[in-house]
């Protein structure tokens, strides 16, 4: 057996009333949203179109092309108000405010993220933080500090290991005593003990 059977084209799904419905009554079932076709008596089964350009009812108010309309089942008009209704489909035709209908595409499964725009900007913004820190802490600044030799000719290197950063310059003064560059002089322990034999 297939994991799924093709069935039909979905512009039309199967739906028994408890009571009976006249045709272009809009029918709330969970999430989807259909509109009936024909009159269906009590009982009987009958379709839902929940695909196709329907022309709602509407409030005042202005509705623009693609703008996404609501379904509110209280006072039964197309809306642009999400809240505590169902998603209806996208406008399709510009009803302005002192219309009273509304062309609607019914889009079933549509989805809806109200908040799209605010997780967008803030799942962007730690990527920046991230590469502001990457390229300061671990990137050129760390990495500049501990391998770029000392500005001056003729102080020694403050780093910990005492190695002087200068290659003619004087012997190193840091507390390790390590020799300074190959081609400059002897470091001062080793320097001062060949002075006092030569003398």
């Amino acid at each position: 057996m297939p994991q799924a059977v093709f069935v039909g084209e979905g512009r039309l799904v199967d739906y028994t009333p408890a009571t009976n419905v006249a045709a272009g009554d809009v029918v709330v079932l969970g999430d989807l949203i259909g509109v009936t076709l024909t009159p269906i008596s009590a009982g009987q089964r009958g379709a839902l179109a929940v695909e196709g350009v329907f022309d709602f009812p509407k409030p005042v108010g202005l509705i623009t092309v693609g703008a996404i309309a609501f379904w509110n089942a209280a006072v039964r008009v197309a809306t642009l108000a999400a809240e505590g209704n169902k998603v209806l489909g996208k406008c399709v035709r510009r009803a302005n405010t002192a219309d009273t209908r509304v062309w609607v595409r019914l889009s079933p499964g549509l989805m809806v993220a109200p908040q799209a725009s605010s997780s967008g900007s803030s799942s962007g913004q730690p990527s920046s933080s991230g590469e502001s820190s990457s390229g300061s802490s671990s990137g050129d600044s760390s990495s500049g500090s501990s391998s770029a030799p000392s500005s001056s000719s003729s102080a020694p290197s403050s780093s910990s290991s005492g190695v002087s950063s200068s290659s003619s310059g004087p012997p190193s003064s840091s507390s390790s005593g390590a020799p300074s560059s190959s081609s400059g002089p002897p470091s001062s322990s080793s320097g001062l003990s060949s002075s006092s034999s030569g003398v």
